[in-house]
């Protein structure tokens, strides 16, 4: 028993019977590990190797099993659409391919396969290697309706980070002001900046906003009085004369070579974090832990408020 070796990487079961393989003949390969099932009737070849493929990617091949096997209106939406765009997200939902049906009504939810009824028009829809897909305009409006502020954001910070334009999202809201989630999605484009350059970054902005301290400048560059810049932060609140950054990382312009120990990497991010106080910046960070507990970044906002101000007198 052997498995084609030929195109397509996903083989239906009419594939495999072509090739003298059964059902049952299927079935047991997949058992071997020498298929791997998909869905119901679409497979992978093992020179994909599945197993070692990340979430994303196996997920690729998800949606391109789901999409050989629907034969109408169906187009790639939601979190499967911002994988094929290559958008970064954040707790997105990949357990099952999404897909949007040009309708009112009708959706349904299974274990590998959510579709959701919403009309697109057809300049929302373009073609990714031959798989009908939401814009990347359409897909951030779709998913900021369905999902929470910070998940929204952060999809829409990273699709004007790739080019996507503001008034490209401001047209998509437009013509769904009718739907549900239309206020947080408009929230979400109201607060979109294509500045963030991580997934908690877009997350801390939003969560900075909510604590009421919002930063009043994103990547923040600090020139020391020879005009060379000592370091970029990702906020800063210039008026308390504070940096913020998100996960303990100060992007310097002089980077660590390769090579060096992780014990010189940490002594060289002292020196410089040293360098910013001695212009005398205040540096505040936080982590993902601190992110869901907000009350901690807060107080230590407040704290290096204070230093800032009794510093300078």
């Amino acid at each position: 028993m052997t498995i084609p070796a030929v195109p397509p990487a996903i083989l239906s079961s009419s594939d495999l019977r072509t090739e003298g393989l059964s059902h049952r003949d299927a079935g047991l390969l997949v058992e071997r590990r020498e298929l791997e099932r998909l869905r119901r009737d679409r497979y992978v070849r093992p020179s994909w190797e599945p197993g070692g493929l990340d979430h994303r990617e196996q997920h690729r091949l998800e949606i391109r099993a789901h999409v050989s096997a629907v034969c109408d209106d169906a187009v790639v939406s939601h979190w499967s659409a911002a994988v094929l765009h290559g958008l970064p997200f954040w707790n997105g939902d990949l357990d099952r391919v999404h897909l949007t049906r040009s309708r009112s009504h009708g959706g349904r939810r299974r274990t590998r396969q959510h579709v959701h009824p919403t009309p697109w028009r057809a300049e929302e829809i373009v073609l990714l290697d031959g798989v009908p897909v939401t814009t990347a305009a359409r897909t951030v409006i779709d998913l900021a309706r369905h999902t929470d502020l910070r998940r929204g954001v952060a999809v829409a910070d990273a699709a004007l980070a790739k080019g996507v334009r503001a008034d490209e999202l401001e047209e998509v809201l437009g013509w769904s002001r009718r739907r549900p989630g239309m206020r947080t999605a408009r929230h979400a484009v109201r607060l979109a900046d294509g500045r963030s350059e991580s997934v908690g970054e877009s997350v801390s902005r939003v969560v900075l906003h909510q604590l009421g301290v919002p930063p009043t400048d994103l990547q923040y560059e600090v020139i020391d009085t020879d005009g060379l810049t000592v370091g970029r932060a990702d906020f800063c609140w210039e008026d308390h004369r504070t940096l913020g950054e998100f996960d303990g990382r100060i992007k310097y312009d002089g980077l660590v070579p390769e090579g060096r120990s992780a014990r010189e990497v940490i002594y060289a991010e002292k020196r410089r974090e040293d360098a910013l106080r001695s212009l005398g910046w205040e540096v505040v960070r936080w982590s993902w832990d601190d992110l869901a507990h907000p009350e901690r970044i807060l107080a230590a906002l407040h704290r290096a408020f204070t230093r800032a101000a009794l510093r300078r007198g």
